[in-house]
């Protein structure tokens, strides 16, 4: 029925953008040890102890996700701090300049707003190791107008959004899903050369702050 395909569309969003990235993310620090392992042994050996404790988190993610059924992506955290977590994927690059500028947001943020956007970064950041062939990402977070927006900035070849390839498709149209669950909005702004801006825009309430972590 309905119920059941819906729920099975949710969970394969949930492994794609959550467990499958992070196991994707270890495949490319592993990578980077066959590269390295003759100059730089000590190196090698740093980033295989890196990717050991990723893969222990990776399990750890895969035995909550069958216990609860709901990825406990931020473990309650604020959302500055899981970003910042996300972001190391791509400390896997020595090359990849990585800045993350966040701003006190203004208004409330549920538990499940922070996991859902936390999941987005994750999957844009995914699509920026596959196909944008970067050194530079930016992420940004800011309040304005009753909102919050998120930013992630990337110099890479860029793309048309219009013949975008399917292996990102799938990553944009799960971003997509992810804004409108929580009542918000994507924009994808990109073009040959130019680098790729994704622009994710959420409602806010409440008179609290978020904790930047």
């Amino acid at each position: 029925n309905l119920a059941l395909l819906e729920e099975r569309e949710r969970i394969a969003m949930d492994l794609h953008d959550g467990i499958i990235q992070s196991i994707y993310a270890v495949g490319l620090n592993l990578e980077g040890c066959a590269e390295r392992v003759k100059e730089d042994p000590r190196g090698v050996r740093e980033q295989l102890e890196r990717a050991m404790d990723d893969l222990n988190d990776v399990i750890k993610g895969i035995r909550t996700y069958i216990f609860n059924l709901r990825p406990s992506f931020s473990d309650g955290r604020g959302l500055t701090e899981t970003l910042a977590e996300a972001l190391k994927a791509l400390k896997v690059n020595p090359s990849m300049e990585v800045k993350l500028i966040a701003e006190e947001v203004c208004g409330a943020l549920s538990q499940e707003q922070v996991t859902q956007l936390a999941h987005i970064t994750k999957e844009a950041l995914a699509n920026v190791l596959k196909h944008a062939r970067a050194n530079s990402v930016t992420v940004r977070l800011l309040s304005k107008d009753h909102g919050l927006i998120l930013s992630i900035l990337d110099n890479g070849v860029g793309f048309d959004p219009q013949m975008v390839e399917p292996t990102a498709g799938q990553g944009l149209r799960n971003v997509a899903e992810r804004a409108r669950a929580l009542g918000g909005s994507v924009s994808v702004k990109s073009a040959s050369g130019l680098g790729t801006e994704i622009v994710v825009q959420i409602p806010l309430v409440g008179d609290g702050r978020e904790s930047k972590g």
